[in-house]
């Protein structure tokens, strides 16, 4: 599947575990870069269902068109999928990295 990512830090820390220790913690950096690897590899966002492991969750409130996965801790990784223009409720084989938060910060 093809990612995309809302900014420049998550996109590097994406391929540099170090980087990714640096920014979010030795446990969170590791959980961030095997996950961001299993994306790239699903072929599809409908084959993320199959992955129980991820613990994929879509988001409620103001973020309904978003799903989570789980890293570590109350920690998560926030995504969003792309419909396709010509299949409405289809999602194309895309979609972009939001954010690393903590679920409980407000």
């Amino acid at each position: 599947m093809e990612l995309l990512f809302a900014s420049n830090s998550l996109e590097h820390c994406a391929d540099d575990q170090r980087a990714a220790a640096q920014q979010w913690g030795h446990l969170v950096g590791r959980k961030y870069v095997e996950r961001i690897r299993i994306l790239r590899d699903v072929p599809s966002f409908d084959g993320l269902r199959n992955i129980r492991a991820l613990r994929r969750h879509r988001l409620a409130g103001r973020r309904q068109e978003q799903y989570a996965m789980d890293l570590a801790g109350a920690c998560r990784l926030p995504y969003r999928g792309f419909l396709l223009d010509d299949k409405p409720g289809v999602l194309a084989n895309e979609l972009i990295v939001l954010e690393v938060s903590n679920h409980y910060d407000r």
